[in-house]
């Protein structure tokens, strides 16, 4: 078996040295359909080599099992108490339009934009016709299956239920490849090799490949290892450490994070139509906690408000709020490089003003076309002031979903950190200084 793997990729290399000899010859062509022809001759060689390690890894891997997929695509339905879902999603609408309305005054660049505007209005109809009729009861039963639904795109970079769970062999194949990719650099980075630490709770009806017996979602391994990382970090840090993201998602970093580490304080800032899902999600997964929504009480300042409550979740144009380094951990993964470029340096420079510890990001470092309207903002031009901060490393991301190889993630350690700091062992880096 391992010989075949060993042929399987000699033959994805001739491949991808044909597609450069052609590439060489379409030069001659008109630059029109040079870009064209490029672009497909770009994705080829990856394409191949994925799909022949893919057929490889049936012959070798005992995870690799169809009906691993198909256990996994199983609806999860969890008994649902309907009075506290209730008191949920009718403060997330209240929340959404305090901020709907509010967001209308903000500056231009906390309005959506980059990849996002476009997004967000050409995939999440359903979503935005409850909010508009401000209907609880069809609100409620879209974030039910979440997951399953059109609130996951954009969120799950693995793939879709729609798609994967109508997908020929091939194409399933494919992504059981991707997942058990994900898995083996999560084993390796993270030094765990239980299934079970990948787990969720079955809020948004959840799906994925069945390891083990353990369901496993698309993006659970890196999640699990961004928080494997946070709390890493701050282990030795005293008291209640903040931890501070932009562009959470789902909240699938923040669920990880809060069921390690209970002290934590966690803050997230996101659009308005992503950040209802995050809200649903965590406030189902952990009633106990103390939640602030926007528009929500009346606190002297942010200051304050990290004192008397565990997880607030603001829409993004809240973040200039957020007091001067008040921030132990500030994390973004995927989604700066979605943004404009002056709404990274925006960003960015709260995150200087906010972070008084460690700064974690995993984003694209190519310029190339993410969405119809957007080409990414490579992580190598982000602003990041030397003066204030040290590159801790830089490396190669693992996680196959999240584009292609062009992705880097990078860790910093601001200058004038205060307090102690846990050292850590260092990645395998492309560069570090």
């Amino acid at each position: 078996m391992w010989k075949a793997k060993a042929v399987g990729r000699v033959v994805a290399q001739a491949l991808i040295s044909a597609a450069s000899s052609l590439a060489a010859l379409l030069t001659l062509l008109p630059i029109r359909v040079r870009k064209r022809w490029f672009g497909r001759l770009r994705s080829l060689g990856r394409r191949v080599d994925n799909l022949l390690n893919s057929t490889v890894l049936f012959g070798i891997d005992p995870l690799a099992d169809l009906s691993a997929l198909e256990a996994g695509l199983v609806p999860q339905t969890p008994t649902v108490d309907e009075r506290a879902e209730n008191r949920i999603v009718e403060r997330i609408l209240a929340a959404y339009w305090k901020a709907n309305s509010d967001q209308k005054g903000a500056p231009l660049v906390y309005q959506p934009g980059g990849e996002w505007a476009d997004t967000i209005k050409r995939t999440r109809g359903e979503y935005l016709a409850a909010l508009e009729r401000e209907d609880s009861l069809e609100l409620s039963r879209l974030l039910r299956g979440f997951f399953r639904n059109c609130g996951a795109y954009g969120l799950l970079t693995t793939g879709l239920y729609p798609e994967i769970s109508a997908a020929n062999t091939r194409k399933k194949r494919a992504f059981i490849y991707a997942i058990l990719q994900d898995y083996s650099s999560w084993k390796d980075l993270t030094g765990n090799t239980n299934p079970q630490a990948l787990a969720v709770p079955a809020i948004g009806n959840p799906w994925g490949y069945m390891i083990e017996n353990q369901l496993v979602m698309p993006g659970a391994c890196r999640h699990n290892y961004f928080a494997h990382q946070a709390c890493t970090l701050l282990l030795d840090i005293p008291g209640a450490p903040v931890v501070a993201e932009i562009g959470g998602g789902f909240g699938g970093f923040a669920y990880f994070l809060l069921s390690r580490m209970d002290k934590h304080r966690y803050i997230d800032f996101d659009l308005p139509e992503i950040l209802l899902l995050e809200q649903y999600y965590l406030m189902s997964a952990f009633p106990q906690k103390r939640f602030l929504l926007y528009g929500e009480h009346q606190v002297e300042s942010f200051g304050s408000a990290l004192e008397s409550y565990d997880v607030i979740l603001m829409p993004n144009f809240e973040l200039p709020k957020l007091p001067d380094a008040s921030v132990d951990f500030f994390i973004n993964t995927g989604s700066l490089s979605e943004m404009d470029y002056a709404t990274v340096e925006e960003y960015i420079d709260h995150i200087t003003r906010t972070c008084r510890l460690y700064f974690f990001h995993d984003n694209s470092d190519r310029a190339v076309p993410k969405g119809r309207y957007h080409i990414e903002v490579p992580a190598s031009r982000f602003p990041i002031a030397e003066k204030a901060f040290r590159r801790v490393y830089k490396a190669k991301s693992p996680w196959v979903g999240m584009g292609e190889d062009r992705c880097r993630e990078h860790l910093y350690r601001r200058l004038s950190a205060v307090g102690p700091a846990r050292s850590m062992p260092r990645r395998k880096t492309e560069s570090s200084g």
